[in-house]
């Protein structure tokens, strides 16, 4: 199995998030969804992610 990188998309209104994940089906990532900044951040905690203003 390939190791995939993680691609989190995050929307407090889950309707949003299905136009972003139909597109970034056809990419190998993997897709982890958070509907709200705060499950975002918890989703990120302790597992490695890289943000662009680090």
């Amino acid at each position: 199995m390939k190791n995939l990188p993680n691609l989190l998309i995050v929307d407090d209104t889950g309707e949003n998030l299905y136009f972003p994940e139909s597109i970034l089906r056809k990419v190998e990532v993997s897709i982890i969804r958070a509907l709200s900044g705060k499950e975002a951040l918890e989703i990120t905690r302790g597992q490695g992610y890289r943000f662009p203003w680090e």
